[in-house]
C-alpha cells in the first residue's frame, strides 16, 4: 500500500497462490490468482474466490498463466508476487530450520 499497490498478482495455484490471497485479504487489496487449465480442477481455486481472489484461467500449462500475471502486474496499481524467484523469497526459505 505504501507503494501504491492496490492489485497483488499470482500465477501459483498452490501454497503461494494461498499466501497471497490471504495477504490481499488482510491487506484490503484486490487479488488475482492466474491459473492454467491444467489447474482448473485445483481444489484451492475456490479457497481463493472464498478469500476475495479474482480468479482468471489463461493457457495450457503454467507458463502461459504466469505470463499473464506478469503482464496484469506491470499495470499501475499492480504487483506481481513471484512463488519462489524473488530475492525476499529465497531469504525467507534460507531461514527456515
Amino acid at each position: 500500500r505504501e507503494r501504491g499497490v492496490t492489485r497483488l498478482v499470482s500465477s501459483s495455484c498452490a501454497n503461494a497462490g494461498m499466501a497471497v490471497a490471504v495477504a490481499g485479504r488482510a491487506l484490503g487489496v484486490a487479488t488475482t490468482i492466474v491459473a492454467s487449465d491444467v489447474d482448473r480442477g485445483c481444489r484451492l481455486l475456490e479457497s481463493f474466490r472464498r478469500l476475495g481472489a479474482e480468479v482468471l484461467l489463461e493457457g495450457k500449462e503454467w507458463n502461459d498463466a504466469d505470463a499473464r500475471a506478469r503482464a496484469l502486474g506491470d499495470e499501475p496499481a499492480s504487483a506481481y508476487v513471484p512463488m519462489f524467484d524473488h530475492p525476499l523469497i529465497v531469504d525467507g526459505h534460507s531461514s527456515l530450520e
